[in-house]
């Protein structure tokens, strides 16, 4: 009689698979309605979709410990590839840039000091700090946030700028002054 009854719990979630398997089928319909020259709207049956929504299912212990475990054999190979590079990196962190290199560098400078002397301007008349104004009305009806965006965008745009400076200065290059 107990065997009965574990055979009968076993049993019990097997069917229950089953049965929602079975109840994950739903049948939609959609009408649409057409209107004939004379304006009167007749209604047909456009389609009828049947969307099966497959049983949920849980993972497995054994197949998420494989995936994870292959997950981290992929990761080492990775791992040990970046700690090369780094030494890589450092033993060639004194060489000096090549003449393209410098040139580019000059240039995103120069383009950052062009976009930071515009954002001045935009700060000067929308800004923080800016006195009160119908263009900084306007901006802060657009967005109350904007008057901030603006101050802050131009602080980022002056701190590029000066970054690729001094960058250029520790390589011994000439830095960029419009």
């Amino acid at each position: 009689m107990v065997k009965d009854r574990c055979e009968a719990i076993c049993q019990a979630p097997k069917q229950n698979q089953k049965e929602n398997q079975n109840k994950t089928h739903i049948l939609m319909q959609s009408n649409t309605y057409h209107s004939d020259d004379n304006g009167a709207k007749e209604a047909t049956e456009s389609s009828q979709l049947a969307t099966a929504f497959p049983a949920p299912s849980r993972l497995a212990r054994r197949s998420f410990l494989r995936r994870l475990g292959l997950g981290a054999a992929l990761l080492v190979p990775g791992a040990a590839l970046l700690r090369g590079s780094g030494k890589t990196l450092a033993a060639n962190g004194s060489q000096t840039l090549t003449p393209g290199d410098v040139a580019i560098l000059q240039l995103l400078a120069a383009a950052e000091l062009i976009e930071a002397d515009l954002w001045q301007q935009y700060k000067e008349l929308g800004g923080v700090d800016s006195p009160e104004s119908g263009y900084r009305a306007g901006l802060e009806i657009l967005d109350g946030d904007q008057p901030q965006y603006i101050s802050d965008n131009t602080d980022d745009e002056l701190s590029h700028a000066a970054f690729l400076n001094a960058y250029l200065r520790s390589k011994g290059e000439r830095q960029v002054n419009l």
